[in-house]
Formats: structure tokens, C-alpha cells, sequence
């Protein structure tokens, strides 16, 4: 089982795989929603956040190439057992919205940035990397999600499909500890991604994953990552 929570007098005996991993860099670790913040910020947290990965990556892994976004191409992929794919980049093929005179839509194709045939092994958009990644020594524990459940229903001012809000939901007896964030962030060592259900508005512990762009035949793989995952994590 990998562990991040290790001191760095520990970090010498950690046993790194042999896989070869393409990390493709260029998400910003800065939220915001609205006014974008300029560009010079964004790009120097997405330089920070690239420097964090490679140098988490580079613990367990003994092959990793970090490289931007744009100078990513698909064939790259081939070359390495597994592509972390952590920027948005070039597309291949434009998106199309056509509509009619009356404004409806009548076309819509997403704009594709992977060939349809593409069916290298992808870690999609992991995490935002903690701040302790960057440090020596790992705290012994680590803060969960607290999830505000009072609802527009039942609390007047409370804005619909609102799930947290900034400030006094951490110190809240009513909130509800959400644990499927850390859940996500250790499949992804199995080269398994999802994401945690409070993502998506729920009030539920979980995670949500989509099959719809696994082939066939990769399936029998992902039986195979589960068995993995599921003998390093028993269930007390």
C-alpha cells in the first residue's frame, strides 16, 4: 500500500515501481469562480503545482516525465505504462454547436482532445495537491471534509444545490464528514479515477465513476486494479 503520510527519514526505503508514468501539467491549484484571477497567478500556481506532482511522483515511480499541457500529443502515451493527465490539451478535433433559426440546438459534438481509438491507461484530472507534499515530514492525520446539510428546504436563506459554504462549516456539530475525497486520491495509485460524490452536490459519502470510456477488453484490467486495491485495503 502507498502512503503518502511518511517522515523524511523514511522516504530512503520506500520500494518505487517500475512503471512509467507521463505526467501532463497546466490545472492551476487556485479556485475561483466568476473574476478570473490574472494570468500571471495561474500561471505560477500551475508551475507549483507541476513541481509538486513530479517531485510526489518521483518517490514511488522510478521513470517520470513531466511535461505541459501543449506539448502533449497521444502518441506520446504509448510510451508509457500510464498518462496523468492533469492540464487540458491541444484539441485534435473542434467542438461543434449548430442551431436552427429559432435558436434551438440542433448539433452538438464535444471538442476531442484524445483520438477515438485512443486506449492507453489515463488518470483523468487528479486532485489538488496538498500543502504537505512540498514539506519533509507528513502530519500524522489529516482533515476530512465537513459538508454543510442544512438545505433550502428546511433552512430559509440557504441557496438551492448549495453543498458547503466558505466559513463555520468546519466547527459545525450539524456537518457530515465526507471521506471520499482521500477514497479517490488512492485509487488513482491503481490507475483508477473517480470522483467524490460531494463534487457533484451529494450529501452522501461515495464516489462516482464512469465506465463510458472503458473498452471491452479493459475491463478484465480493471477487475484486476479492484482485486489489488481491495487485498491492500481489508476491511476491519
Amino acid at each position: 500500500m502507498l502512503c503518502l503520510c511518511l517522515s523524511g527519514g523514511l522516504q530512503a526505503g520506500i520500494r518505487k515501481s517500475n512503471l512509467k508514468v507521463l505526467y501532463v501539467g497546466g490545472s492551476p491549484d487556485v479556485d475561483y469562480v466568476g473574476n478570473r484571477p490574472d494570468s500571471a497567478v495561474l500561471a505560477q500556481s500551475s508551475a507549483k503545482r507541476m513541481a509538486s506532482f513530479d517531485k510526489m511522483l518521483k518517490r514511488y515511480f522510478r521513470q517520470v516525465t513531466v511535461i505541459r499541457a501543449k506539448a502533449y500529443r497521444p502518441e506520446l502515451s504509448d510510451n508509457y505504462d500510464v498518462t496523468v493527465m492533469d492540464g487540458r490539451p491541444a484539441p485534435i478535433l473542434p467542438g461543434i454547436m449548430e442551431r436552427d433559426s429559432s435558436g434551438r440546438l440542433t448539433r452538438y459534438e464535444k471538442t476531442g482532445y484524445l483520438p477515438p481509438d485512443f486506449d492507453r491507461p489515463m488518470v483523468k484530472k487528479p486532485m489538488r495537491t496538498l500543502p504537505y507534499i512540498d514539506d519533509t515530514i507528513a502530519p500524522d492525520s489529516l482533515p476530512m471534509w465537513r459538508v454543510q446539510k442544512e438545505g433550502y428546504m428546511s433552512k430559509r436563506g440557504i441557496r438551492v444545490g448549495m453543498v458547503s459554504r466558505p466559513g463555520g462549516f468546519e466547527d459545525s456539530p450539524e456537518a457530515e464528514i465526507i471521506s471520499g475525497g482521500e477514497l479517490a486520491k488512492e485509487l488513482m495509485y491503481y490507475g483508477v479515477s473517480a470522483i467524490s460524490l460531494v463534487t457533484t452536490g451529494s450529501h452522501q459519502e461515495g464516489l462516482r465513476a464512469c465506465t463510458s470510456f472503458i473498452k471491452d477488453h479493459q475491463y478484465a484490467q480493471l477487475d484486476e486494479r479492484m482485486k489489488l486495491f481491495a487485498e491492500n485495503h481489508p476491511i476491519a
